[in-house]
């Protein structure tokens, strides 16, 4: 009998296996598409911004040139202070270095999610839970909402693939055996920290900074709570206090390590709007309370996701909380079973579940707070830190909320293999609580859904804000079907729970991809080719705004786009002509935008040199006031002849070439 209960239970742990497995290499077969096809993603930044800043890398890695200046945008720009190419990586180097630019670009896209997803399997595998759950809660962080509706900032992806290796070194240092292995985590630790800043994202370096601080606290907690009499007490705690100092100086040692993105990070920054900014630029892109709807049914609202603070301004990558339907149903599941047995089952570390539990809740609630920004009031106080004042966007906050539900939703899937497993059915009275969340969904549709008939029961913003149609009970239906497998999996049902785990991961996916792939991947000749470009390569600059892949055929941008806003550039309004003739800007388009299929250059008229010597100079303090004034005409070029006849004079008398 004993052999055929362990039969059955082997054979529901590795079909979970094989079914997650299965899931996990689909989901990133749809990843490696353009690598296998010879094309590139090409989605908003992806084209527009990571791909031209990557092929200025990749040539001038070629021709053994100076890269951390890119002259084609801004006219000149400093671009290793930009950081996002991430130039000195090594990693970024290798690939750049020795392969064609389409297939290194599809290779750092890739290998972030894979870095990630072996990374959450190896974290989650630490704490003991089962490989199906590991795999499933792995599988859901890699490919949650957040990681593909912002696969346009990849350094932002890279930096968060390693967060969960960072936590299994912190976990491994405070429970090695003796100093040598202690060193050699706290060594790992200080190179994936380094590997983070010199991948040049510096906001999600702190949003990994964040939950490790978070979680060590935890660590440090546990490790008491487990120690023997001998290991309790002030002793117990200075030889933690000790550990946690070495991790810490770990962290600095990473810093120092990556000095090198830091410090022309640093000097950029000087030169932004970022320093001195406002409190509305820091807080700007928080994510209003409504949006906390999109748990239970992200077909509510009128656009995809929420739109921006009820402003016309739509950036849906920004606000995509929702995280599938199977987030809230396995943290619907974790706070159902909180006063029981979580993790007591064929596991044989009780604690260490209860206490990643307890770890994951209180990220999840951090992190909704710090999301909200303006409207949780915790963020606007932690702008006053420095560096802190730095950045912008609280919402993107959003990274820590759903790599807390992936951790929730491998322990709540721990906890019902165990039930599935032990044949341990829940009755069915105590179960009842699991269907508060498809009830609470159906009642806001319901709501909704006769919003227009009686409109006075909610003000018009939110009236607005909302969708109409039949498509807003799809939510609803989703989470309903949702809860019925949960329901079934917690009676002990096996397929219930492994139908289940595919459902919510295909689910979660979908919106993502489906973002992703709204622009369909190209061939890179055919994408360096698109685009209206000015009529010839005349050897001057055009100027257009939020653009920088004519550069890859050879133009050169007087604007351009980074992440920085600088003090120092042509932006905004209108610019005198004499300003864009001294820019050696030919051509410029209206609103300094490039639309596709449509031919919008107007011509500057007599741009002057790139380079060129001057007869007469002017100090100005208004630059673009006096540049107004002033007959530019006056600064042409010195006749060659002249020049050496003021060289000779310099040399001969000591006195000034130009006057």
């Amino acid at each position: 009998m004993d052999g055929t209960c362990n039969k059955r239970v082997m054979a529901i742990a590795w079909s979970g296996v094989v079914c997650m497995g299965i899931a996990a290499v689909g989901l990133c077969s749809v990843l490696l598409m353009p690598l296998l096809s010879g094309r590139i993603f090409v989605h908003t930044d992806l084209g527009g911004f990571h791909l031209p800043l990557r092929h200025f890398y990749q040539q001038c890695l070629l021709k053994g040139e100076e890269f951390t200046w890119m002259p084609s945008i801004l006219c000149g720009c400093y671009i290793q202070g930009e950081g996002q190419a991430g130039m000195y990586h090594p990693v970024h180097w290798l690939l750049y270095r020795l392969l064609p630019l389409d297939i290194a670009f599809n290779l750092e896209f890739f290998l972030s999610y894979a870095f990630l997803l072996a990374g959450m399997v190896v974290f989650l595998r630490r704490w003991r839970i089962p490989r199906a759950a590991a795999l499933y809660g792995a599988t859901g962080f890699t490919f949650s909402g957040f990681m593909l509706f912002h696969a346009m900032h990849m350094n932002l992806i890279a930096v968060m693939a390693h967060l969960p290796w960072l936590l299994w070194c912190m976990d491994k240092t405070l429970h090695a055996e003796n100093r040598g292995q202690q060193c050699r985590w706290l060594s790992l630790i200080a190179l994936l920290t380094a590997s983070q800043v010199l991948l040049g994202f510096p906001q999600a370096v702190y949003f990994s900074s964040l939950a490790e601080t978070l979680f060590s606290f935890f660590l440090a907690g546990m490790k008491m709570a487990t120690a023997g009499e001998a290991g309790r007490g002030w002793k117990g705690l200075r030889e933690i206090g000790k550990i946690l100092l070495a991790v810490f100086a770990a962290k600095l040692t990473g810093l120092l390590i990556g000095a090198v993105q830091i410090l022309p990070s640093l000097d950029l920054l000087s030169t932004s709007y970022r320093t001195g900014s406002t409190g509305d630029f820091r807080l700007s892109f928080s994510l209003h309370p409504l949006n906390l709807l999109q748990f239970l049914g992200p077909t509510f609202f009128r656009t995809p996701v929420a739109s921006y603070d009820f402003a016309e301004f739509y950036c849906p990558h920004e606000f995509a909380l929702y995280n599938g339907t199977g987030s809230i149903l396995f943290l619907t599941w974790v706070l159902f079973r909180i006063p029981f047995v979580l993790g007591k089952r064929s596991t044989g570390a009780p604690n260490r579940h209860s206490w990643l539990t307890l770890a994951g809740l209180c990220l999840l609630f951090l992190s909704v707070l710090l999301a909200l920004g303006k409207y949780g009031g915790l963020y606007a106080l932690m702008t006053k830190l420095p560096l802190l004042n730095a950045f912008r966007a609280p919402t993107r906050h959003i990274v820590l909320v759903h790599f807390a539900l992936a951790v929730l939703s491998a322990l709540a899937l721990a906890d019902l293999l165990g039930l599935v497993n032990e044949k341990t059915p829940i009755p069915s009275r105590r179960l009842l609580g699991l269907t508060i969340p498809a009830i609470v969904t159906w009642g806001m549709a319901v709501w909704i859904w006769f919003l227009p008939t009686y409109p006075e029961c909610a003000p018009e913003q939110i009236l607005s804000f909302f969708a109409h149609g039949n498509m807003i009970f799809a939510g609803p239906v989703l989470l309903t079907l949702g809860t019925a497998l949960l329901w079934s999996s917690a009676r002990g049902y096996a397929p219930a729970l492994i139908a289940l785990m595919l459902f919510a991961l295909i689910e979660q996916a979908v919106p993502g991809l489906r973002y992703l792939l709204s622009e369909p991947p190209a061939a890179l000749a055919d994408f360096v080719q698109a685009g209206d470009a000015p009529p010839g390569l005349t050897g001057y600059r055009y100027l257009a705004q939020f653009t920088n892949h004519l550069t890859m055929r050879g133009y050169a941008n007087a604007d351009g786009y980074i992440g920085p806003q600088l003090r120092y550039k042509l932006s905004g309004g209108s610019v005198p002509v004499n300003v864009l003739r001294v820019a050696n800007v030919e051509w410029m388009t209206p609103e300094w935008s490039i639309l596709p299929n449509e031919t919008r250059w107007g011509q500057v008229p007599d741009p002057l040199p790139f380079a060129r010597l001057v007869g007469q100079a002017q100090v100005s303090t208004d630059l673009l006031a006096d540049m107004a004034a002033v007959d530019v005409n006056v600064l042409r070029p010195v006749p060659w002849t002249q020049v050496c006849m003021k060289v000779f004079a310099f040399m001969r008398h000591g006195r000034s070439i130009i006057r």
